[in-house]
């Protein structure tokens, strides 16, 4: 449907792949921190993300791909993974035991919330997982329409 909007889509808070595409939305790629592995360098995530991008489009020309598009099966197991990574490195709990202030949302983080947060796995973690994808050549996770 393209009709469909982002802010529909992302309703109840981000979803992703990578934080760096939705599905629903072919031949959209975002830089964003969302569900993203973060560091104290955003440059360098920035660096990584965009070489992400022209990885899948510089495939697509190789390959006459004219769309492509994050399964909603890929989407939802990354989802997953920022929200375990999360909850298993000690994230939500070290934001939960915090004083209450805007950066905790008061001490009471709706799911929403959680989900527009980074992946908790980190930057190195979260560049070896786009190098691995890169690696593999065959574009797991996605839809793709030839031209």
């Amino acid at each position: 449907d393209l009709g469909r909007k982002l802010s529909e889509h992302w309703s109840q808070g981000a979803r992703t792949l990578w934080g760096i595409q939705t599905s629903g939305f072919p031949n959209f790629f975002l830089m964003a921190l969302n569900q993203s592995g973060v560091g104290v360098n955003y440059v360098h995530m920035a660096t990584e993300q965009t070489g992400h991008f022209a990885f899948v489009i510089d495939e697509c020309l190789k390959k006459g791909i004219a769309s492509v598009e994050v399964s909603q099966q890929a989407e939802d197991d990354w989802v997953n993974e920022v929200l375990t990574a999360a909850e298993q490195g000690g994230r939500n709990a070290f934001l939960d035991s915090c004083t209450p202030s805007h950066y905790n949302h008061e001490g009471k983080k709706a799911e929403s919330a959680r989900l527009n947060d980074l992946y908790a796995g980190g930057p190195g973690v979260y560049v070896k997982l786009l190098e691995a994808w890169r690696a593999d050549g065959s574009m797991p996770g996605f839809h793709v329409t030839p031209a």
